[in-house]
């Protein structure tokens, strides 16, 4: 498959770990052509007290004394310099199918900042599918299924790391305001591992996300405390 579009899927981890293995395996029939790896570690990939050398040349991987999640992703974005982005978690796997077709997808509508795929919850079984109309409500593009213009998220200055849990929310949201998401229905792209920080830091999700409703979606108090969120986290 001829690709046009440069795609970098970024990873953060803390250090060399199994669920790194996990994403590893999946990404690595993906990298080709214009298809890269970008993995952001607070720590030296170190296994047995040796260093870890991925053999392909389409994996970068930096080491960086980052204060969290989102401030490691907007390190990865100074590695980025065009194409579009792809979070993917640590344990998460990518769908190779689903990933095809969404790069096919991304190619014929290369000029559009913003994709957004299914994605497979592993805990579930359920797809979890993208719906650009309900972000004031709750963040209903998630987030590994997001394929977004490196040079857009730069523009609004990254994610915003006041927020612990939802930066990938109010990311979105903003770029809402400023560009159209482009909703495909397709295949999976990503099976999510289950875990993340919504789930672990559940009661400051909700409250980040109301913060979110009245700082990007002008909701009113009100409105912001008495919606029900809908975590695909």
């Amino acid at each position: 498959m001829t690709i046009n579009s440069m795609i970098t899927i970024v990873t953060a981890t803390l250090k060399f770990c199994s669920d790194l293995l996990t994403t590893a395996e999946s990404v690595y029939p993906c990298l080709s052509g214009n298809i890269s790896w970008l993995i952001v570690s607070k720590e030296p990939l170190q296994h047995n007290g040796k260093l870890i050398r991925f053999e392909s040349s389409r994996i970068r991987v930096i080491t960086a004394n980052d204060k969290g999640l989102y401030d490691a992703l907007n390190i990865s974005l100074n590695h980025v310099s065009s194409g579009y982005i792809q979070v993917v978690g640590g344990g998460d796997t990518i769908i190779r199918s689903g990933f095809d077709e969404a790069v096919k997808a991304i190619d014929e509508g290369h000029q559009m900042p913003v994709h957004a795929f299914p994605i497979l919850l592993n805990g579930s079984g359920k797809i979890y599918p993208p719906s650009a109309s309900s972000l004031s409500v709750f963040m209903s593009c998630p987030h590994p299924g997001i394929f977004v213009d490196v040079m857009t998220v730069k523009r609004i200055g990254g994610f915003d790391t006041r927020y612990k849990v939802s930066a990938d929310y109010d990311l979105i949201s903003r770029i809402a305001q400023i560009e159209q998401i482009t909703i495909h229905q397709t295949e999976p792209v990503v099976k999510y591992k289950g875990g993340g920080m919504s789930e672990i830091f559940a009661e400051e999700a909700v409250l980040e996300n109301a913060l979110i409703r009245k700082r990007v979606w002008r909701k009113t108090l009100r409105d912001c405390i008495t919606t029900i969120d809908k975590l695909y986290l």
